[in-house]
């Protein structure tokens, strides 16, 4: 599955403005640029805001495969995928159909803050602006080295074999990624009197309740860490931590225990 959205930058370099600053203070063409803002801060960022959303949940629900954007998601979870890519697409078209209906006093707006600096063919056309916004999401099934249409080819099926066994071998390291940065970040934190957030350990919870679904491959040695770290990691409460420094020390006592094991899977 791939997940491609696009969204209007709303900047662009004034390169006039940029050359009367250099030459004011006597500065070389490479020492900067002056980068104008098009409409106020504030308003495209909602749409962008919306589009991170769903590009990190895409990807905490999904896997490695290959480069240009193509990812895993496993059979399970493919309908939840779709369903909530829906609906951010929807939320993301409401807000881009909010900016558009507001474009023209945008455009006034930035009148006023750009001064001279206000350039009418640096804006779009509402038209145009439309298309600068979209969300497209493609799908292809992971090649099968068996399929008839490939089976007279040997060096084919050879080299759909190795991607699938490098898509399997990737997806594998980072799900043993995912559960090793909270960890390691738990020992960081509770190895000192440093302040910690209910996320330390919220984090641990979340990747433990994720992990099954995209475990496509059933490495029993992740499911064996991933119960441990459910026992003894995930169902601690951050304020009898806080409360107790010998408590504190026992859980990353814990947790430094299972990085060490972990160290001995993860390549």
């Amino acid at each position: 599955m791939k997940l491609s959205m696009g969204c209007w930058n709303a900047r662009k370099t004034d390169s006039k403005v940029s050359e009367q600053v250099i030459n004011q203070h006597a500065a070389t063409k490479n020492a900067g640029r002056f980068v104008k803002d098009l409409v106020p801060r504030g308003t495209v960022e909602k749409v962008k805001r919306i589009q991170g959303e769903a590009r990190s949940y895409f990807y905490k629900h999904s896997l490695p495969w290959k480069d240009e954007g193509w990812r895993i998601v496993p059979s399970e979870k493919y309908f939840n995928m779709v369903e909530a890519i829906g609906n951010y697409r929807m939320k993301i078209e409401d807000q881009v159909r909010e900016f558009v209906s507001e474009y023209s006093k945008h455009v006034e707006a930035a009148k006023s803050e750009l001064g001279t600096m206000f350039n009418q063919t640096d804006y779009p056309s509402k038209e145009d602006l439309k298309g600068r916004f979209y969300v497209e999401v493609n799908f292809a099934p992971i090649p099968d080295h068996s399929d008839f249409r490939i089976a007279t080819a040997e060096e084919v099926k050879e080299s759909v074999e190795s991607q699938v066994k490098k898509a399997e071998q990737d997806a594998a390291k980072d799900l043993w990624r995912r559960l090793a940065e909270p960890i390691t970040k738990m020992v960081e934190r509770l190895s000192s009197d440093k302040f910690f957030k209910d996320s330390l350990f919220e984090n641990v919870q979340e990747v433990v309740e994720i992990l099954p679904s995209l475990d496509i491959i059933g490495d029993p040695k992740l499911e064996e860490i991933r119960k441990e770290v459910k026992a003894k990691l995930s169902s601690v409460k951050p304020d009898e931590v806080r409360n107790s420094s010998n408590y504190r020390n026992s859980v990353r006592k814990d947790a430094a225990e299972i990085m060490e094991r972990m160290k001995g899977y993860m390549r």
